[in-house]
């Protein structure tokens, strides 16, 4: 403007000053507007890059949280299925572990119980060989006094037949009795337990009927007939064991007590 103003004042041509006034403010008008331009565009650049720096700083922290995130969540996973796997590991363990103990348990029961019937078995041949011994000795001993009461029976039909009647007497009734309670479980003394009021006859006859001796020596001994041996031992069945059934007779009630 100071220079327009000098050539103004040396030509003395203010139309022509007036003119390039006019086209210096346009210029400098331009130049103004031209330089805001710019301006503008250069803080629109700034605050573009600013915005992408600031987005991409964004979009960076935002993945790494993500990858944060995602190393988290797989991380959690991990040990969830670790321990999920630990816990399904150890009930695997004990459930085998039960099952072995059980087992053994079973084998164990099984293996005693085992034992147990062995023992019960060796245990049971030892009583059988025991009872067999028992009865075999029994047998012996009914066989031996069955025989001294028929030799007696004997030499009592043989006196009897030259007129003169022999009796076995009462020490030889209680020798007969103890050699039976010695040799058949007390017999005599479960029978004068249970029967206490019987007479000494009658239990005279009842240790011949254990002794297993026929009505025909009996009635030899009491010098009576086999049916009034009969009749006595009918009588005794229901008055002293008060047993009427006609199907069952006094051998049978006697051997079973």
């Amino acid at each position: 403007m100071r220079y327009l103003a000098d050539i103004t004042m040396r030509t003395k041509e203010y139309e022509s000053a007036s003119t390039y006034v006019d086209s210096a403010f346009v210029s400098l008008e331009n130049l103004y507007y031209h330089s805001l331009q710019v301006k503008d565009e250069y803080y629109q650049d700034n605050i573009q890059k600013e915005v992408r720096k600031e987005k991409l700083s964004r979009e960076k922290e935002r993945a790494r949280w993500q990858l944060l995130f995602a190393l988290t969540a797989s991380i959690i996973a991990i040990v969830f299925l670790y321990l999920r796997f630990k816990v399904l590991r150890g009930k695997e363990r004990r459930k085998r572990y039960t099952a072995i103990k059980n087992e053994r348990y079973k084998n164990g029961i099984l293996l005693r119980d085992q034992e147990a019937k062995e023992r019960q078995i060796a245990e049971r041949q030892k009583e059988i060989e025991h009872q067999r011994a028992l009865l075999e000795q029994k047998s012996v001993s009914m066989k031996l006094i069955q025989k001294y009461l028929l030799d007696r029976l004997d030499g009592v039909s043989t006196l009897m037949d030259g007129g003169e009647r022999v009796s076995i007497s009462d020490e030889t009734w209680i020798e007969i009795e103890k050699y039976i309670n010695m040799t058949d479980g007390n017999f005599m003394e479960r029978l004068r337990t249970f029967h206490s009021d019987f007479s000494e006859e009658d239990y005279r006859l009842c240790m011949l009927v254990r002794l297993k001796i026929e009505n025909e020596m009996i009635g030899k001994l009491y010098n009576i007939t086999v049916s009034a041996v009969k009749k006595r031992k009918s009588g005794l069945k229901k008055n002293g064991f008060m047993v009427t059934d006609p199907k069952v007779d006094l051998n049978q009630i006697i051997n079973e007590i």
